[in-house]
């Protein structure tokens, strides 16, 4: 797999920091629950969930220390991981359903492998599906998470009629706002704003 590395945003460093401090803990995990009800099709979801990881880099960063400075660390290649786990209670599945995703939501993540982003499929019954995904918030926001949640509608409508991805590219990525922003804080605009 091919990597590139970028400084981490000032943003990311707070993160990075702050995991550092609480190791184990699932604090700054991000979640997003999507109730799927109907016939499912696992394929048109699968490539989705692949497209929108490759469309993102910041989904496949990780982060390492570079002597004394945080980089983010993109990698090129991988695959989307959608493991899929049948609620098999008998009567009220949310029960279980919901424990099921507490648990999800809790895992917590190893800043240093990508990707910082997580799937899994709940079925509940044979036309009710739950798709959870969980990401670290060094590599999203709430903003973000609602691109996430329209681009999968999107891709996942185009994709189901066998039709082409329906986004644009991208014009820039993460790694290029945060060299932009450690090129600004070398500049005397940055005196300016402290004056």
């Amino acid at each position: 797999n091919r990597i590139e590395t970028y400084p981490a945003s000032l943003a990311q460093q707070r993160l990075w920091f702050l995991d550092q401090l609480e190791t184990k803990s699932a604090a700054y995990n991000v979640h997003l629950g999507f109730w799927l009800r109907g016939p499912l099709d696992l394929q048109a979801l699968r490539a989705s969930l692949q497209e929108i990881l490759n469309r993102h880099d910041s989904l496949r960063t990780s982060f390492r220390l570079d002597g004394s400075e945080l980089v983010q660390v993109i990698t090129y290649g991988l695959s989307v991981d959608l493991p899929i786990t049948t609620v098999t209670g008998t009567g009220n599945l949310y029960p279980e359903t919901y424990q099921i995703a507490k648990e999800e939501v809790e895992t917590t993540f190893d800043l240093q492998k990508a990707p910082l982003f997580r799937t899994r499929l709940l079925r509940v019954t044979p036309e009710d599906h739950v798709l959870l995904c969980t990401l670290h918030h060094i590599v999203t926001d709430s903003w973000s998470m609602q691109i996430l949640a329209k681009e999968l509608a999107a891709l996942y409508s185009a994709f189901s009629l066998q039709s082409p991805s329906p986004l644009p590219a991208l014009p820039i990525t993460y790694g290029d706002y945060s060299e932009w922003q450690r090129k600004w804080f070398t500049t005397d605009k940055v005196q300016q704003q402290l004056t």
